[in-house]
């Protein structure tokens, strides 16, 4: 293997490093940099197309091609995930799993709670819950990013009653904002999203 190929198979390990963690944490990086987020994506995008013109050269140039080939293929599946990744369930479902298992502990904490101020305590602007009947608490929501005037707030819902998986968008009520829409992440978990207040 030439030197050309081993430094095209490192800038693609970076590459990719530098992408999963852009979808894995892309709510983290819409509540920083809002918009600029964008940019930050089709930043990736060129610096991919970069790798890929000189991989394109090397695959022509170098012997043997079946490394440079793969190299081709994977440049290919990472931008695919660039693409669809972000805001879909590849981005959204190990950024959830990274935080299940506090979130089950809040929401344990918070049905457990003795009365409003206690729960109220329990969430401290990292979350919010809606009670049912019997003054029980029936959904929490983990906000994911801050309420946005003109594009609203995602979070995940804990909702073992499956409302928001029945409730229509546009028509249904949670937490005092428009419901939006929701992805079923895992068991009783939901990736919801809302119009601001």
């Amino acid at each position: 293997m030439s030197k050309l190929i081993r430094n095209i198979w490192i800038a693609i390990g970076i590459w990719a490093l530098v992408i999963t963690a852009t979808v894995v944490f892309y709510f983290e990086l819409w509540n920083a940099f809002y918009f600029f987020t964008g940019y930050w994506i089709i930043g990736c995008g060129i610096a991919g197309l970069i790798i890929a013109g000189v991989t394109l050269v090397a695959l022509f140039k170098d012997r043997p091609r079946l490394p440079t080939a793969l190299a081709m293929i994977l440049i290919a599946g990472l931008f695919f995930l660039l693409i669809k990744g972000p805001d879909g369930n590849w981005g959204a479902l190990p950024r959830f799993y990274l935080s299940k298992s506090s979130y089950q502990t809040t929401v344990a904490k918070l049905r457990s709670a003795r009365d409003e101020a206690e729960r109220q305590a329990i969430c401290a602007g990292k979350c919010e819950f809606e009670l049912g009947p019997g003054g029980t608490v029936s959904r929490v929501v983990f906000p994911w990013t801050y309420d946005d005037v003109l594009l609203g707030w995602i979070g995940v819902v804990y909702d073992p009653e499956g409302k928001v998986a029945t409730a229509r968008p546009r028509e249904g009520s949670f937490f005092g904002c428009l419901f939006f829409g929701a992805k079923h992440l895992s068991e009783d978990w939901y990736l919801c999203s809302f119009w601001h207040r």
